[in-house]
Protein backbone atom coordinates (compact mmCIF):
# COMPACT_ATOMS: atom_id res chain seq x y z
CA UNK A 1 0.00 0.00 0.00
CA UNK A 2 1.26 3.31 -1.06
CA UNK A 3 1.81 5.86 2.05
CA UNK A 4 -0.82 8.49 2.54
CA UNK A 5 -0.06 11.88 1.42
CA UNK A 6 -1.18 15.35 2.66
CA UNK A 7 -4.73 16.08 1.91
CA UNK A 8 -6.32 12.48 1.27
CA UNK A 9 -9.79 11.85 3.93
CA UNK A 10 -8.05 9.39 6.76
CA UNK A 11 -9.92 7.28 9.38
CA UNK A 12 -8.07 8.32 12.78
CA UNK A 13 -8.48 6.29 15.66
CA UNK A 14 -7.33 7.95 18.92
CA UNK A 15 -6.70 5.00 21.81
CA UNK A 16 -6.98 5.15 26.05
CA UNK A 17 -3.30 5.59 26.61
CA UNK A 18 -3.25 3.14 29.63
CA UNK A 19 -4.93 0.27 27.93
CA UNK A 20 -2.88 -1.12 25.08
CA UNK A 21 -5.38 -1.85 22.08
CA UNK A 22 -8.58 -0.20 23.41
CA UNK A 23 -10.14 2.14 21.13
CA UNK A 24 -11.35 5.64 22.80
CA UNK A 25 -12.64 7.48 19.55
CA UNK A 26 -12.58 7.39 16.05
CA UNK A 27 -13.75 9.56 13.11
CA UNK A 28 -12.75 11.10 9.33
CA UNK A 29 -10.25 13.66 9.12
CA UNK A 30 -7.71 15.32 6.70
CA UNK A 31 -4.30 13.56 6.69
CA UNK A 32 -1.96 16.92 6.76
CA UNK A 33 1.63 15.49 7.55
CA UNK A 34 4.24 12.99 8.73
CA UNK A 35 6.49 14.28 11.72
CA UNK A 36 9.35 12.00 13.02
CA UNK A 37 10.76 12.25 16.30
CA UNK A 38 13.68 10.84 17.90
CA UNK A 39 12.45 9.92 21.79
CA UNK A 40 14.31 8.83 25.19
CA UNK A 41 12.00 5.85 25.34
CA UNK A 42 12.53 4.04 22.45
CA UNK A 43 15.62 3.40 20.24
CA UNK A 44 14.24 4.09 16.96
CA UNK A 45 12.29 7.23 16.00
CA UNK A 46 8.57 7.59 16.37
CA UNK A 47 6.23 8.69 13.16
CA UNK A 48 3.76 10.87 14.15
CA UNK A 49 0.65 12.17 11.77
CA UNK A 50 -0.71 15.43 12.28
CA UNK A 51 -4.16 15.58 11.07
CA UNK A 52 -7.19 17.78 11.09
CA UNK A 53 -10.61 16.00 12.45
CA UNK A 54 -13.95 17.30 10.97
CA UNK A 55 -15.56 15.75 13.92
CA UNK A 56 -13.98 18.15 16.66
CA UNK A 57 -12.58 20.85 14.29
CA UNK A 58 -9.11 20.66 15.64
CA UNK A 59 -5.94 19.61 15.15
CA UNK A 60 -3.81 16.62 16.74
CA UNK A 61 -0.87 13.94 16.46
CA UNK A 62 -1.47 10.74 16.02
CA UNK A 63 0.86 7.54 15.89
CA UNK A 64 1.10 6.57 12.05
CA UNK A 65 -0.42 2.79 13.09
CA UNK A 66 -3.76 4.50 14.49
CA UNK A 67 -4.66 6.59 10.89
CA UNK A 68 -5.47 4.54 7.81
CA UNK A 69 -6.68 5.98 4.62
CA UNK A 70 -10.57 6.30 3.75
CA UNK A 71 -10.87 4.90 0.47
CA UNK A 72 -8.47 2.79 -1.57
CA UNK A 73 -8.51 3.52 -5.23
Amino acid sequence: MNPIKPGELIKWYEMYADYAGMIRDTGIGIYLETITRDTIYYDEPVVVAKVYRNKFNDIIELLEKDVERLLEI
